[in-house]
């Protein structure tokens, strides 16, 4: 982990909101993709003039993301930035661009406005950017968290303490609600305002700052008498991947896995699920301890429903899985467009799925 010191102005920005730079935005546009800039403090009323400035201005694209570069500012501002970009099915990227010259157009401009690397994007930037629901941080960039104060110069220590827990409060739920691990929150608690968390590259995925296909942190629900383990993940769906939720569990002695599509309606074609038209008479399992193949009497497929597979575990691949996670595919070597994979990421174990497998193994 690294912890760094923040300048005397930073603090004092992500802690009341900056007079120093306002928040100013910018487009530049690439055939179907537009990003909008944001640039500068976060101060008191940004949230209301980005808001106006993406009504005005985010049109003719398939995909837009919003490049923030900022020393943070106004707390709840940057949590009304980042909630608007959810709703908005944003994304985020933490990149620095060169200014507009005057009086150039918006196709010059976007030309050459190539990215200059070294963005930031801290305190409550970091915030309005989990509000992506894809976010990007180059090499060159960072993000910095820290606590916030929720104090003013003379209230009463009560008052103080009632409405930093209320800050608080507000603060983790937000980032439960964008998909952040709840470390990330701690990180932050034990960080002083005057200091930055800022991750390492591995602790980026690993907190949720940047969003994982992977299943992960499975959690155990009663189901038909029985316990299952459960993880679900949005992300793992592409334009032929399927594939929206694992359920692990034990049945007559036999530990099986079912794969399942979000709706009915993302499930499989009858010719999908026919093996003698698909030619998947197979699935593989691969482990850090090793990978293995299944054959067809461990797979079956269902039709026009919501549930995709049940494939079928010997005791050793149960406990690998439950004690390191691993990837599931099933592949299709015809072009029907059936592919099928996902990657449970446990490299510490699940306890959860390792409960859930407990009366096969």
């Amino acid at each position: 982990m690294k912890f760094v010191q923040a300048t005397a102005s930073f603090a004092f920005s992500a802690l009341f909101g900056s007079q120093i730079v306002a928040l100013d935005f910018d487009t530049i546009r690439y055939n179907a993709l537009l990003i909008i800039t944001a640039t500068g403090a976060i101060e008191s009323g940004d949230a209301d003039r980005f808001k106006s400035f993406w009504e005005e201005n985010a049109y003719d694209a398939f995909t837009i993301k919003v490049a923030l570069d900022s020393p943070g500012g106004n707390l709840a501002e940057g949590i009304e930035i980042g909630r608007f970009l959810r709703e908005r099915t944003s994304d985020t990227l933490i990149e620095k661009y060169p200014a507009r010259a005057p009086m150039q157009s918006d196709w010059d401009y976007s030309g050459v406005a190539e990215p200059l690397g070294g963005g930031g994007c801290y305190s409550a930037c970091a915030l309005a950017f989990m509000g992506g629901v894809n976010r990007e941080i180059p090499a060159t960039s960072e993000i910095g968290f820290h606590q916030f104060y929720g104090g003013e110069n003379g209230a009463p220590a009560a008052a103080v303490t009632t409405n930093t827990q209320t800050i608080s409060a507000m603060i983790s739920v937000y980032l439960r609600e964008m998909g952040a691990a709840p470390e990330l929150f701690e990180l932050m608690s034990v960080t002083p305002p005057e200091q930055l968390f800022i991750p390492r590259k591995e602790e980026l995925t690993e907190l949720g700052v940047l969003p994982s296909a992977a299943f992960e942190n499975f959690q155990l629900m009663p189901k038909e008498g029985d316990v299952v383990a459960t993880a679900k993940n949005p992300r793992n769906q592409g334009s032929l991947e399927r594939l929206y939720e694992i359920e692990t569990f034990c049945w007559k002695g036999k530990p099986m896995i079912n794969l399942y599509a979000e709706t009915a309606e993302r499930g499989l074609l009858p010719d999908y699920a026919d093996p003698a038209t698909t030619h998947i008479d197979s699935w593989e399992l691969r482990t850090p301890v090793g990978s293995k193949v299944f054959g067809p009497e461990a797979l079956r497929l269902y039709p026009e429903q919501r549930l995709l597979a049940t494939l079928v575990l010997d005791k050793e691949a149960a406990i690998a899985l439950a004690s390191s996670g691993g990837s599931i595919s099933l592949n299709s070597y015809t072009a029907s467009g059936v592919f099928i994979t996902g990657t449970i990421n446990a490299p510490n174990g699940d306890q959860a799925i390792a409960v859930s497998f407990k009366d096969c193994t």
